[in-house]
């Protein structure tokens, strides 16, 4: 499985290994340049009167259609750093050209564009149509309940804000035992609003904050999750921690922020008058 040299901050990478999008169809007019290049090749060789070069010719129509998949995705994934680090700010035109070169339109395995195109969507904060994308290659690739998609998809739709939608997904996971880090922290964000799993909740933000070395998003959900136990303090402090690392282009860390802040505002505004109390 290829991953990505920066994870990104903003927990929106999407990791699909090659040995299952590599083995998904192609278009049709890529198959046919394939077909005809080695065939031309293999017919021409065996044609000539002279059998060292015909045989050559034809061994090398042989092996470059045996190669020909492995060239042109060893050639897309080039195209994958850029895709992963796209920002919300260069999501719109990436999309816009991407499938406009000859060698993603024509030859590019179709599991590997719509995970890309998934990729994309992510990026410029559409969940709605990054989920369809990331369904579409979970059904190109013959498995729609993969692991991999089934928690893409249910992170497009916590961006999208369809917390049911993607509940769906993350209990399929856990039945699975498929759970990963930030499946553990978005199924716990969506159970903060189901008021009888508290402790459900708590327990898997207080795994993902572990495993995900206290990420702000992880920090801010587990702040939410200790202010409704009345946990204050530990509660603030996460909420500090989170204030400081979440970056301006995090959405869903910036939006547990202020879910945490709202939370905690009680407890705030009761310490500001406790600290006026003191000094009074």
């Amino acid at each position: 499985m290829s991953t990505p040299a920066v994870p990104r901050a903003d927990l929106l990478d999407v990791e699909l290994p090659k040995s299952l999008w590599s083995r998904s169809g192609r278009p049709l007019q890529g198959r046919l340049s394939r077909g005809l290049f080695a065939s031309t090749l293999l017919l021409v060789g065996l044609a000539l009167p002279w059998p060292q070069i015909g045989l050559s010719m034809a061994a090398a129509g042989v092996v470059g259609f045996v190669l020909w998949p492995w060239i042109v995705d060893a050639i897309v994934q080039r195209k994958e750093s850029s895709i992963r680090a796209a920002t919300k700010d260069d999501a719109q035109r990436r999309l816009e050209q991407f499938d406009k070169g000859v060698l993603v339109s024509a030859f590019a395995a179709d599991a590997w564009v719509t995970l890309q195109r998934g990729r994309l969507f992510l990026a410029l904060g559409d969940g709605r149509s990054a989920a369809q994308s990331f369904a579409d290659t979970a059904r190109i690739v013959r498995d729609p309940k993969l692991p991999a998609m089934l928690s893409a998809q249910a992170r497009a739709l916590m961006l999208a804000g369809d917390r049911a939608g993607a509940r769906t997904h993350l209990m399929e996971l856990a039945e699975a035992n498929e759970l990963g880090p930030r499946d553990r922290l978005d199924l716990g964000v969506v159970m903060l609003d189901e008021a009888a799993r508290a402790d459900q909740a708590r327990a898997h933000l207080e795994a993902a904050h572990e495993a995900l070395d206290g990420h702000p998003q992880a920090c801010a959900a587990l702040a939410v999750s200790l202010a409704r136990a009345d946990e204050t303090d530990r509660a603030m402090e996460l909420l500090t921690r989170a204030e400081a690392e979440v970056g301006d282009a995090d959405v869903f860390g910036n939006e547990l922020v202020k879910r945490a802040r709202k939370a905690l505002r009680p407890a705030r505004e009761a310490a500001k008058k406790k600290k006026k109390r003191h000094k009074g």
